[in-house]
C-alpha cells in the first residue's frame, strides 16, 4: 500500500506517450532506464528479490490489491486508486531498468547483500560489519528508487543521483536509511508517503521546486519478512531532515560508518511502526509549511 499526494502537474518522464502542444497530438516517447538513461527495451525489476522465495512466509493468494491514497494539504487521506493485480505481492515487478544495469551492477549489488539480508530476515545474524551495512544501505536506496517509479509522475530522486548510484555506488546525501525487526502479522508490504512542500523558517521561505520536480520530501518503507527498512528523503532547504527520523526501535545505517547490531532491540510493535510511517504527516501539520499545487481533479 502506498500513500501519496496526487501529482500537481502532468510531467511525463519515462511514460510511453506525451502530448505535443504545437501539433495537439499524442506522440510516442522512447522509454529510458531510470539509472543509466539508455533507451530501448527495458527489463522488469522485482521489488522483493526472486531469491527470497522460500525465505519469506507470505500468502500464496492468486492476487493482491494495490491502493493509492491522496490528500490535499492536511485533509484526511482518501482512496483514489485501487487495483487488483495477479500473483502474490512478492511478484511485483516494474519495467524501468535496462538489461545492462539489471544484469550488471544491480546484480552484483544484490549478490553482495544476499547473506547479510538473509541473516537479518531469519534473525540468525543481526549484526552487520561496516561494509555490509554500506552495501545494505545501497541496496535499500536502489529499491527505493525503483519503487518510486510505480508512480512515475511523483518521483523524488534526481536523475543525476540515480546515475551516481549506478556508476559510483553513491547514495544521495538527502537519503536517511534505517533498519529494524518488527512484530507485525503482515510480512510483505510497501508504503510511500510523498509531498511537495516549502517551509518558512526565521523569515526565510524555501523557494518553490523547479517545474520538472514533482516531489521534494518522502518516506518509504518495506517489510521483508521480519525485517523493516525505512528510507526518508528531504530536499527542502529550510528543513532539518532529522525531523522525520524514526523515534524508537530502529538503527541508522545511512549516513553512518560503522558496524550495526539489531540484537539489543526489541521488534517494533504496530503502534511504533504506525508512528514511524506517519512522520511526514506530523511534520507537515506544523506551521510555516506551504504545499505544491494545485492538485488536479
Amino acid at each position: 500500500m502506498s500513500k501519496v499526494n496526487k501529482p500537481y502537474g502532468f510531467r511525463p518522464t519515462s511514460v510511453g506517450l506525451f502530448f505535443c502542444r504545437s501539433c495537439k497530438a499524442f506522440m510516442k516517447r522512447n522509454k529510458a532506464c531510470i539509472f543509466c538513461g539508455k533507451t530501448g527495451n527495458l527489463t522488469k525489476e522485482h521489488l522483493w528479490p526472486k531469491w527470497l522465495d522460500g525465505h519469506l512466509l507470505v500468502s500464496r493468494d492468486p492476487a493482491y490489491i494495490h491502493r493509492t491514497f491522496a490528500s490535499e494539504r492536511l485533509e484526511p487521506f482518501k482512496l483514489v486508486r485501487s487495483q487488483e493485480r495477479q500473483g502474490p505481492v512478492t511478484t511485483k515487478r516494474l519495467r524501468v531498468v535496462c538489461a545492462s544495469c539489471n544484469n550488471g551492477w544491480m546484480s552484483r549489488l544484490e549478490s553482495s547483500v544476499k547473506l547479510p539480508l538473509l541473516g537479518l530476515i531469519r534473525r540468525d545474524n543481526l549484526a552487520l560489519n561496516s561494509q555490509e551495512a554500506l552495501q545494505t544501505a545501497r541496496w535499500i536506496a536502489l529499491k527505493t528508487m525503483v519503487a518510486e517509479h510505480d508512480m512515475s509522475e511523483a518521483v523524488l530522486t534526481l536523475p543525476e543521483d540515480r546515475l551516481a548510484l549506478c556508476e559510483h555506488g553513491a547514495i544521495p546525501t538527502y537519503f536517511r536509511i534505517w533498519i529494524a525487526s518488527h512484530g507485525l502479522s503482515s510480512l510483505t508490504w510497501y508504503f510511500r508517503d510523498s509531498k511537495t512542500i516549502s517551509v518558512g523558517l526565521d523569515g526565510v521561505i524555501d523557494p518553490p521546486v523547479p517545474p520538472s520536480v514533482d516531489r521534494n520530501i518522502q518516506l518509504t518503507a518495506f517489510a521483508i519478512g521480519r525485517l523493516l527498512v525505512v528510507c526518508a528523503a528531504a530536499r527542502v532547504a529550510a528543513l532539518d531532515p532529522r525531523l522525520i527520523d524514526p523515534e524508537v526501535g530502529m538503527v541508522n545505517i545511512w549516513p553512518q560508518s560503522g558496524c550495526v547490531d539489531l540484537a539489543g532491540l526489541q521488534p517494533m510493535n504496530k503502534e511504533q511502526v504506525d508512528r514511524t510511517l506517519l512522520a511526514l504527516r506530523r511534520l507537515t501539520s506544523g506551521g510555516r509549511v506551504s504545499y505544491g499545487g494545485p492538485i488536479p481533479r
